[in-house]
């Protein structure tokens, strides 16, 4: 069934849709966030800012080989969890991204507020989009620029690819923020592995921090990002089970859609 572009599938997808995108900026652990510990997510498990400025070198290589290795892939999956502090309360959500060169992408919720919806960039540019439950049987299709593609953090589900969040970064560098990363891999908190701190201040070194990001050495992608507003915590992500498997077309369809 389809109620593509009407009043009603605006209605039923204005509120669930703009939970959905990922970003990207804004992933996090929802037990951290109700148990209060919102600081100790903003400091990133106890990092403060001075913690490696004696071993900090240019970031912007760091973001270099992200778009790098982002492009390398033709198809990949991974699953989510965000968390945004919203003046009202905080919003976790958690679900699965897939990826496909040129421009293929589908988010599904797998839980949170709007558990079930399901969003899917389509080759032609469009957005094809249900929300979960009984109402999941109702599509709409949507402008990848609406309003109700876009995260609980406000960024657009159709740049939650890893190649367009590695641009936006760029374009941050370009535009005078100022990046900076350790100059070798460091132990954070329990993670098993080592990995690359990556900062971003905003206007210059003296700027607030805009921007914190822990980085895979080996695969050059991000595993976990703290995003902030005016030095304080507005949201963090966490990217987990990535895997560059070859993807069907078939994925990129959306149920109802005939």
């Amino acid at each position: 069934m389809k109620l593509s572009g009407t009043p009603v599938a605006t209605k039923l997808l204005g509120l669930s849709l703009c939970l959905m995108a990922l970003f990207v900026f804004a992933l996090a652990p929802g037990a951290l966030a109700r148990s209060g510990k919102k600081e100790l997510l903003g400091n990133a498990a106890g990092l403060s800012r001075e913690t490696f400025s004696n071993a900090m070198k240019d970031g912007k290589p760091l973001i270099d080989s992200w778009l790098k290795a982002s492009e390398a892939f033709n198809s990949y999956q991974f699953n989510y969890q965000m968390t945004v502090f919203k003046t009202d309360g905080t919003v976790t959500d958690t679900g699965n991204l897939y990826f496909k060169k040129k421009r293929l992408l589908r988010i599904e919720q797998t839980g949170g507020p709007k558990k079930g919806s399901v969003a899917v960039l389509m080759a032609d540019g469009k957005v094809k989009a249900h929300m979960g439950g009984a109402l999941k049987f109702f599509t709409a299709t949507l402008s990848p620029d609406s309003n109700m593609l876009l995260s609980a953090n406000g960024w657009p589900m159709v740049k939650s690819d890893f190649v367009s969040l590695a641009e936006a970064v760029e374009g941050y560098i370009k535009g005078g923020d100022y990046p900076r990363m350790t100059e070798t891999q460091v132990q954070i908190g329990s993670r098993p592995e080592k990995v690359n701190v990556f900062e971003l201040y905003k206007g210059g070194p003296s700027g607030t921090l805009f921007k914190r990001a822990l980085f895979d050495p080996e695969t050059n992608l991000p595993v976990e990002w703290w995003d902030y507003r005016d030095g304080t915590l507005w949201a963090h992500s966490t990217w987990n089970n990535f895997k560059a498997a070859p993807l069907s077309d078939n994925v990129f369809t959306i149920k109802g859609d005939n």
